[in-house]
């Protein structure tokens, strides 16, 4: 291909046709910039594509670890319920009139429920991870970026 337009070239300019050389440059130059637009226009599209699936994947990775600490602070408050049940019963039946009779291993299985103190930890790996590194920002939905 090079040779051929070599050749083109070549003749153009021994005719002494520079009018049709120029043309011929300038549309050579005019496809070589509409090439390299359509090159740029497609790595931005794949940027985006790119930004968009780390956002997908990101959000899901929120989204299970909310819905983990969701499920570890339900089993925490049915701890907590079972232990201030307990303790209501051990105030029924300890006060001067106690209206059950216990034995003393009925009253300490009872105790010993009063004495449970759960200790929830949240899980904020993902968010901490998208606060230190600037990417909470980059987020294109914006209610996920509100802050209470």
């Amino acid at each position: 291909m090079i040779k051929f337009l070599r050749k083109i070239l070549q003749n153009l300019l021994m005719q002494n046709k520079t009018s049709k050389y120029f043309k011929y440059a300038i549309g050579e130059i005019i496809l070589v910039v509409i090439g390299i637009l359509i090159v740029l226009q497609i790595n931005n599209w794949n940027e985006n594509r790119k930004e968009l699936y780390n956002e997908t994947k990101t959000l899901k990775t929120l989204n299970d670890e909310f819905s983990e600490n969701k499920t570890t602070l339900d089993s925490i408050l049915v701890e907590l319920n079972k232990t201030a049940d307990a303790l209501s019963f051990v105030i029924k039946n300890t006060s001067k009139k106690p209206k059950m009779n216990l034995t003393t291993i009925q009253l300490d299985s009872v105790l010993y429920q009063t004495i449970s103190n759960p200790y929830w930890k949240r899980s904020e790996y993902t968010l901490r991870n998208l606060e230190n590194s600037g990417k909470l920002s980059s987020l294109t939905n914006q209610k996920s970026k509100i802050k209470n």
